[in-house]
This record gives structure tokens, C-alpha cells and sequence, in this order.
């Protein structure tokens, strides 16, 4: 997966993994995983810095080819902010976040499936 910034602003990115346990149930929930030998997924980079015009790649490998059963887990790419502080007479964007569903199935090969949604945050001004 190819990540873009086309802003005029430099980002400051993390990529975290969490799997989701009971999926479609009333009891779903999610356990970040920040080991990928547990999580059976390897994420990388987990943190980058865009510059204005940049393309980074940002890889998704399966370490466990023996699974048993299905495995889902959620992918959020977003930049990292401090405090923002906005005039309100600016045009100012405050960014993008990206969050992936990736789907590891038994038996279904060594790559992982990927779907790929977007939250955009609101403009002020």
C-alpha cells in the first residue's frame, strides 16, 4: 500500500495493528498488538514522516501461514498532532486518518486480504 501526502505540511505518521476478537458479535472488541509475532502480522514502518509531495510504502506480511482460523484484524494509519490551535478566520485542513480491515484466513495463502476505508477530519474556517 502506497501512502500520499498532498498537503504543503509535513506529517508525522504511526501505523498501529489491532485484531479484532469475536467479530460480528455482541462481545466484539479489539486488542492492540504492537508484537508482531503475536499479532501473526508484520506492519512496517510503524511511524514515518511524510514530506509535502512524499510517497511512502507501507508493507503488510503474514507470519503465520498454519492458521487454524480466521483472523481480522484493523490497520490505522493517522498522523500525530499536538495541540492544535486554529485561527478561526484560516483556511486551515487538520489531516487525514486511514483505518484498514485486513482479513487472514486458514488456507487462503500467505497474503493477507485488505480492505481500505478513510476518516477525513473536518476543515475549519
Amino acid at each position: 500500500m502506497v501512502i500520499r501526502n498532498d498537503s504543503e505540511d509535513r506529517y508525522y505518521v504511526t501505523v498501529s495493528v489491532a485484531e479484532v476478537i469475536e467479530p460480528g458479535m455482541e462481545t466484539e472488541h479489539r486488542v492492540s498488538l504492537a508484537d508482531p509475532e503475536e499479532a501473526g502480522l508484520l506492519v512496517t514502518p510503524n511511524r514515518m514522516v511524510l514530506d509535502p509531495g512524499a510517497l511512502r510504502s507501507v508493507r503488510l506480511v503474514s507470519l503465520n501461514n498454519d492458521l487454524t482460523k480466521d483472523r481480522i484484524y484493523r490497520v490505522l494509519i493517522a498522523p500525530q498532532v499536538g495541540e492544535i490551535k486554529v485561527d478561526p478566520d484560516a483556511d486551515v485542513e487538520t489531516g487525514i486518518a486511514i483505518k484498514m480491515l485486513c482479513l487472514r484466513g486458514a488456507g487462503r495463502g500467505p497474503s493477507p486480504g485488505i480492505q481500505s476505508g478513510h476518516q477525513s477530519r473536518a476543515r475549519a474556517g
